[in-house]
Parts: C-alpha cells; sequence; structure tokens
C-alpha cells in the first residue's frame, strides 16, 4: 500500500494511489541508499551499512544496523533475495563480492559483526545488480552477466563464467517465463540481451539494438 524512494540523503514513503498526496520523509540518511523489498521487509544499504527499516512512520532516525562493512570505502549496489537468504553486493576498490544474511527461525535477520560472504567476485569485477529467478541469482558486472545457482540449506551461491561480456556493464533484468532479459550495449547502441535459462551455460543468446 506504500511506495519508498530514495534519493542521495533521505528515504521517503508515500502511497501508491495516484490520487493521494502525502509523501514524507521516512529515514534520514546523509547519503545515497540502496533499497529493496526482500522476505516481506524493506532492507537498505546505506554507506557501509545494512538497515532492516522497521521503523515507524515519523521515525526519522535509522534504527540499528544489521550489518556494518570494516572497509570505510564499501558501497552497496544491489539488494536481492533468494531461497533462505537475503543477499546485499557492493564493492570497495576492485574488491566486490555478495554477502548473505541468512533469516533465523523466527524470520528474523540477524545482527552480524562479521560478513558472511556467499560469493566473491574475480578482483576487478565489481556487482552491479543482483535478482533472482527461478532459483538463480543474476549477476550483473562491469564485465558482463554471470548466473549463481543458490544452495537450498546454506544460501551459498555458486556462480558460473560471464554468460556474455559488455564492457559498459549490465544494471537491470527483467523476467518472463524462462527467459532473462538483461540490459547491455550492442555496438554502440542500448539493447537487451535474453538468455534461456531452459539450457545449458552455452546457451544461444538474442540481442536487440535500437536502430541509431
Amino acid at each position: 500500500t506504500r511506495l519508498f524512494a530514495a534519493d542521495n540523503d533521505h528515504v521517503y514513503v508515500g502511497p501508491h494511489n495516484a490520487a493521494s498526496t502525502g509523501w514524507t520523509e521516512y529515514y534520514v540518511t546523509g547519503t545515497r541508499a540502496t533499497l529493496a523489498w526482500v522476505k516481506q521487509r524493506l532492507v537498505a544499504g546505506i554507506g557501509t551499512s545494512i538497515y532492516e527499516l522497521t521503523g515507524a512512520l515519523g521515525t526519522t532516525t535509522l534504527p540499528t544496523a544489521t550489518y556494518t562493512h570494516p572497509n570505510t570505502g564499501w558501497t552497496w549496489t544491489s539488494i536481492s533475495e533468494g531461497g533462505s537468504a537475503i543477499y546485499a553486493a557492493g564493492y570497495a576498490g576492485g574488491n566486490s563480492a555478495i554477502y548473505k544474511f541468512v533469516l533465523s527461525t523466527a524470520g528474523v535477520m540477524p545482527t552480524l559483526t562479521s560478513g558472511i560472504v556467499a560469493a566473491q567476485l574475480p578482483i576487478g569485477e565489481i556487482v552491479y545488480k543482483i535478482e533472482s529467478y527461478l532459483g538463480y541469482l543474476m549477476i550483473g558486472t562491469n564485465k558482463g552477466m554471470r548466473v549463481a545457482s543458490i544452495s537450498d540449506t546454506t544460501g551459498d551461491l555458486s556462480y558460473g563464467p560471464l554468460i556474455f561480456e559488455d564492457t559498459n556493464g549490465v544494471y537491470d533484468f527483467a523476467f518472463r517465463d524462462k527467459y532473462v532479459w538483461a540490459t547491455g550495449t550492442i555496438g554502440t547502441s542500448p539493447g537487451l540481451y535474453r538468455i534461456d535459462l531452459g539450457t545449458e551455460i552455452e546457451s544461444l543468446r538474442f540481442a536487440y539494438a535500437k536502430d541509431t
């Protein structure tokens, strides 16, 4: 029933009904935020920390962080769910990784003093976007796209080689039936790659580029 939006220093909440008014501050972040609705909760990557935003409306102070990365240069880029875990991806310099948060038996996100790495990317490859579909986690990076299988028991990730390379990076995904659509660049034009999850990793890929 509500929408959430973030800019460079706030998270805002408002009604989804276009005829309604009433957008207001939800939290004051002081920096950019990465938001996702995962496992029936709103999770945010703000600065170097991960938060579960469960405060009441009108409370603009951030809650206690679920996890804070020890590297002060760390940036969270994307959050997704999959299987038994919530995943958060980020980077610092040329080092990028995906962290996991496995819910307790009470369905609560644990507060971590040290991060649990579900997948470490090769040095120089930065994760821009993660999103789960049909038991897999799609990983968009500055090098292209990878697909990771998700362990049902531990939430660990096992990713394969780059399905396709794109030096401009992959920033988003869309899904329909057994297909994944990934943003990319075809030649010098914006385009989409279509990946068939019904075949092996060497599957034929289709590309579409808008005429220039």
